[in-house]
């Protein structure tokens, strides 16, 4: 691909006559589909790492069932507040995500139901705010 752009340049800029490569035939690039994404069970074993009896391991649940719940982006989870997530309608709201648009993704029960552990104030080691 360089030299074909080098050479339309090149006859644009009349340093040749004519444009030798336009006649050259790429070989089409095979489109391949990326790696299938984890089994259930080994989303499971993901899931279940995080140690369940710190705070901070409840929290690495939320957010890991967050992830798989939802599909959204590291750093829009790194962005998201409490107040972007939607019980009733079990919606999260992204804010400024990819390409600088907001957007509402559907989140499951279970991701729900680890969030809401995760900010009672019962929660072992959380400070009630």
């Amino acid at each position: 691909m360089p030299v074909r752009a080098f050479f339309k340049w090149a006859a644009r800029n009349r340093i040749v006559l004519y444009n030798p490569a336009s006649e050259i035939e790429l070989p089409k690039v095979e489109h391949r589909l990326p790696k299938p994404p984890l089994t259930a069970a080994e989303a499971e074993q993901v899931l279940a790492m995080p140690d369940l009896k710190s705070p901070i391991g409840v929290r690495d649940r939320a957010m890991l069932e967050v992830l798989y719940s939802t599909g959204i982006r590291r750093a829009e989870l790194a962005h998201l507040a409490v107040f972007d997530l939607d019980v009733a309608r079990r919606t999260l709201l992204i804010r400024q995500g990819k390409g600088s648009k907001d957007r509402m993704v559907p989140i499951g029960e279970r991701a729900l139901a680890w969030v809401d552990r995760y900010l009672s104030p019962s929660t072992p080691g959380r400070r009630r705010r």
